[in-house]
């Protein structure tokens, strides 16, 4: 931890090691649950890696034609879909839609379980 406070866990030399670096900030702050609060590169390393368990999403009312913005989810090879079942949703009075969902796993391919962070 550095003086001011900041805590800083690397994933490996390439920055794939999302399962150690879950490991390592476990044990040094005691949690089983994380919120990831990503870009699209770093939710699709998670996505890719199968270690998302639920998505909370913000769709505000407004859409632009811009192109090269990365999506929600990027990642630089194609990985599986996910099915999602929807947790909730909710409008606010702005027009934004918040929807949770939780990922529903398929287990054929993980190679890591539910106890693991």
């Amino acid at each position: 931890m550095y003086a001011r406070g900041i805590s800083v866990f690397f994933a490996g030399a390439e920055g794939t090691d999302l399962s150690g670096a879950l490991t390592r900030i476990s044990e040094a702050f005691d949690c089983r649950r994380l919120l990831l609060e990503g870009g699209g590169t770093l939710n699709g390393a998670f996505l890719a890696a199968d270690m998302i368990d639920e998505t909370s999403t913000l769709v505000f009312p407004v859409i632009d034609g811009q192109s090269g913005i990365p999506a929600i989810y990027e990642h630089t090879q194609p990985c599986d879909a996910r099915r999602l079942e929807l947790i909730s949703s909710s409008t606010f009075d702005d027009g934004t839609i918040w929807i949770r969902h939780k990922v529903i796993r398929d287990t054929s391919h993980r190679d890591r379980n539910d106890s693991d962070i």
